[in-house]
C-alpha cells in the first residue's frame, strides 16, 4: 500500500490538490480525485467513478509542481499525460507478443547493452534483462521511471532507467547497442538515431500503430498516431531486413487496430 505523503505528493503533482493530512478520512483532491485511508483512489468521471491503486510509489520530494495538460503552443504536454495513464494502470508483466516471437534472433545476438525507448512498466525491459543483456530503459513518465527503478531494486536486475523527454531532442546514453527495441513509441526523427544506435550487426525490433482504418476500429483508433502503410520499413532500409509485417490486432470487444511490425539487422 503507497503511505498518505506519496498518494498526496502525487496528487499534487497531478492536480495542484491539496496535500492530504492526518486521520481517516478521505480527502477532495481538485475535484477529481478522492484518496481514501486505505490508500484507494476514486476518479470522477460525469459517465462513471473508476477505482484504482497508483502502481508505483515514490517521495513526494521527487514529483515536481504540476504543468497544464495542454502547452500555451496547444501542444499536449505528454509528460503529465503519461504521468496520469501510467497511475492508473494495470501494468502487465509478460513482454510483448512481437518480443517474443524474436526469441532465437535474440539468443544468438552477443550479450552486451540494450536500449529499451519508452520503456512504460518495464516489462519489455526486463526480458531482455533476463536474456542477459544489460538494459538502458529510457521514458518520459516519472511514474513508469518510479516503477522500473523499484522493480530493478526488487530484483537486481542489470537496468539502468533513465526519465527523458526522446520527442524534445534529447539523445540515448549511449552510441551502440547489441539490442534496441521500441514498442508504440512513434516519433519520426528518432528514426535515424535509431538506427545509428545499433552496433555492427545490432538488431531492432519495432512495433506500432499503422494509421490505415481497421476493420470495427477501438474506441482510442486515431490514425493521427499511426504510421503510413510501410512507412516503417522504408524508414530503416538501411538495415537488413529479417522480419515485416503490417497485421490487424485486438478484439471484437475492445476493437482493432492496425499494427507494423519489424525486425532488422544493422550490416556488420
Amino acid at each position: 500500500m503507497l503511505s498518505p505523503q506519496v498518494l498526496a505528493g502525487y496528487a499534487k503533482f497531478l492536480l495542484r490538490g491539496e496535500r492530504l493530512g492526518g486521520g481517516s478520512q478521505p480527502r477532495q483532491l481538485g475535484g477529481e480525485f478522492v484518496i481514501a485511508a486505505d490508500g484507494r483512489v476514486a476518479y470522477s468521471h460525469p459517465q462513471r467513478s473508476v477505482n484504482y491503486r497508483p502502481a508505483v510509489g515514490c517521495s513526494c520530494a521527487s514529483w515536481s509542481e504540476p504543468e497544464a495538460m495542454v502547452h500555451a503552443d496547444g501542444k499536449l504536454n505528454t509528460r503529465r499525460y503519461w504521468n496520469e495513464r501510467h497511475a492508473a494502470a494495470t501494468w502487465r508483466e509478460e513482454p510483448a507478443d512481437w518480443l517474443l516471437e524474436q526469441r532465437e534472433l535474440l539468443a544468438a545476438q552477443p550479450r552486451g547493452r540494450a536500449l529499451d525507448i519508452a520503456c512504460g512498466g518495464g516489462r519489455n525491459t526486463f526480458f531482455l534483462a533476463a536474456l542477459g543483456f544489460e538494459v538502458d530503459a529510457l521514458d518520459i513518465s516519472d511514474v513508469a521511471v518510479a516503477r522500473v527503478q523499484e522493480l530493478t531494486a526488487q530484483r537486481g536486475a542489470p537496468v539502468t532507467v533513465q526519465r527523458t523527454d526522446l520527442a524534445a531532442g534529447a539523445s540515448f546514453p549511449r552510441s551502440a547497442y547489441e539490442v534496441v527495441i521500441d514498442f508504440f513509441f512513434r516519433e519520426r526523427s528518432l528514426f535515424a538515431p535509431t538506427a545509428q544506435a545499433l552496433a555492427p550487426g545490432g538488431l531492432l525490433v519495432f512495433e506500432t500503430f499503422v494509421s490505415a482504418r481497421p476493420e470495427a476500429p477501438a474506441k482510442s483508433f486515431d490514425p493521427r498516431f499511426g504510421l503510413e502503410p510501410g512507412e516503417l520499413r522504408r524508414a530503416f532500409a538501411a538495415l537488413e531486413l529479417l522480419r515485416y509485417e503490417e497485421v490487424q490486432n485486438g478484439d471484437e470487444s475492445s476493437g482493432y487496430r492496425r499494427v507494423a511490425r519489424l525486425a532488422a539487422r544493422r550490416p556488420a
